[in-house]
């Protein structure tokens, strides 16, 4: 069966059953766990097969991996919009919030009343809506523009209003999938900069599939690589720095070891993609 376990930082954790390295240390107590999941469709194709997950309270978990080898899969299980074949899926008490790749704004609605739409969903009183938008917002720098019309705004600011949407409901997980995948890679960094400081004020968990390598070691704390045919987790790796409360972007994103990580990725998933 293939586990995804954290190792030593910087090295990669084989799918074969091999026994962990003596220095791996746990994860903290579990947001997310999958194990032995699987997911097969109705017209029989295999989307994923065998898959362990555990993602710990406060964790940042990125996944990366070809076109086609379930990463969406893993996210639309783990927030319960499509049902495993086999195996189990838990989750620790507390919201889930579910960032999709395109921001899925209600253009002819405000950037506020957007924001507070899932609250309003859920019954969240008026007032206290209007609190979690305003403290949302704030948190994604957007305040100022809280009464425009969404369909106003650049792409960039669509996607945080977005995030902002996800932070409203006070989410103990937060899924994202290939949020920034759409942005040009000087608004992408700036995301990925807002996001790491959002995760340091709220300490939510976050499970990020992304396709940018850089961006994945940037974020996670571990970096899970997924395989296709059928989707399965291939390795996982511990990284060699770990996300912070530090706000020093630009020298995390200039680290030798996470550029190191990056590079030793991209030549794992040479060979499956």
């Amino acid at each position: 069966m293939v586990t995804a376990v954290p190792s030593r930082p910087g090295s990669r954790t084989p799918a074969a059953p091999a026994a962990p390295h003596p220095a791996a240390v746990a994860p903290p107590p579990g947001a997310l766990e999958l194990v032995g999941v699987a997911k097969t469709y109705a017209n029989g194709f295999v989307a994923l097969e065998d898959v362990d997950l555990r993602v710990g309270r406060g964790e940042l978990v990125a996944i990366v991996g070809p076109s086609g080898c379930g990463k969406s899969t893993v996210l639309r299980l783990a927030a319960g919009l499509i049902a495993p074949s086999k195996g189990r899926i838990s989750k620790s008490a507390g919201d889930l919030a579910y960032v999709f790749q395109d921001p899925t704004l209600l253009a002819w609605r405000s950037v506020r009343a957007n924001v507070e739409l899932v609250c309003r969903i859920r019954g969240i009183p008026k007032q206290e809506r209007a609190e979690r938008s305003a403290r949302a917002l704030e948190l994604v720098g957007l305040s100022e523009v809280a009464g425009h019309l969404s369909h106003e705004l650049s792409g960039g600011m669509k996607m945080r209003v977005s995030i902002a949407r996800a932070l409203a409901t006070q989410p103990d997980l937060l899924l994202l999938d290939e949020p920034f995948g759409a942005l040009d890679e000087f608004t992408r960094q700036r995301l990925n900069d807002e996001l790491h400081r959002i995760w340091a004020v709220e300490g939510f968990a976050a499970v990020l599939v992304t396709h940018s390598l850089r961006e994945a070691v940037f974020l996670g704390h571990r970096i899970v690589v997924m395989a296709p045919g059928p989707g399965r987790v291939l390795s996982t790796y511990a990284s060699p720095a770990p996300p912070t409360g530090a706000l020093d972007h630009q020298a995390r994103r200039e680290s030798p070891e996470l550029e190191r990580l990056a590079l030793e990725i991209g030549r794992e998933l040479a060979f499956v993609s």
